[in-house]
């Protein structure tokens, strides 16, 4: 009852719930899990109905994995693509003292796991994890090693701008080594998305 006094609501006023609008034969306003035999609820997913026509539902992780896998929302919109491009870190941000000194903390716990302790920016261990996530989810050994060598010529190069910045207290070797953690976690994020997709591929047919 309470499920279609809701859902009228927001039809009234121009929301869909996406989910329910794309798997209608959900039962209860559940997920069916499988794996474990399972009904999980899913939170209401309202977006406008004029995109709805756009919005593609996707897991993109393979439920075998997990029964907690995500569901990924995307909408398609017609229009000039972006070329994309690497960021990089503004210089002038060093000027600012507190930001310098959250920084050096941030990279001094680089090489630290991230138990006990609260990290603001992109860390050594994040890196790892998303090497970590590419050996779950495949077999792609040649994508694996050329990950695997980036992050061991981080983790020297890192080592040797830290050393850098301890001897002479110059404070341009953080932003270079915050520059080359940004970098390498978007080039495996990336990479890992696409062996993601291959991974799914091979095993949904």
């Amino acid at each position: 009852m309470a499920a279609g006094v809701i859902t009228d609501i927001a039809a009234g006023i121009g929301l869909i719930d996406i989910w329910r609008h794309k798997f209608p034969m959900v039962e209860g306003y559940t997920y069916y899990f499988a794996v474990h035999n399972l009904h999980k609820c899913i939170d209401y997913w309202l977006v406008a109905r004029s995109l709805v026509p756009r919005a593609r539902i996707h897991n993109p992780w393979p439920r075998t994995y997990s029964d907690h896998a995500l569901v990924l929302l995307t909408l398609e919109v017609r229009g000039q693509r972006v070329a994309p491009f690497t960021w990089r870190f503004p210089p002038y941000s060093l000027l600012n003292t507190a930001f310098k000194q959250d920084l050096a903390q941030a990279i001094e716990e680089c090489f630290c796991t991230s138990r006990g302790s609260v990290t603001k920016f992109c860390t050594m261990w994040e890196a790892y994890k998303v090497y970590i996530c590419a050996v779950t989810i495949t077999k792609h050994a040649g994508v694996l090693k050329s990950l695997q060598g980036r992050l061991a010529r981080l983790e020297k190069e890192i080592g040797q701008l830290k050393g850098e910045y301890l001897t002479t207290g110059d404070a341009r070797p953080l932003g270079l080594i915050y520059t080359k953690l940004m970098e390498f976690q978007e080039i495996a994020h990336t990479e890992v998305k696409h062996m993601g997709k291959y991974a799914m591929a091979r095993a949904y047919g």
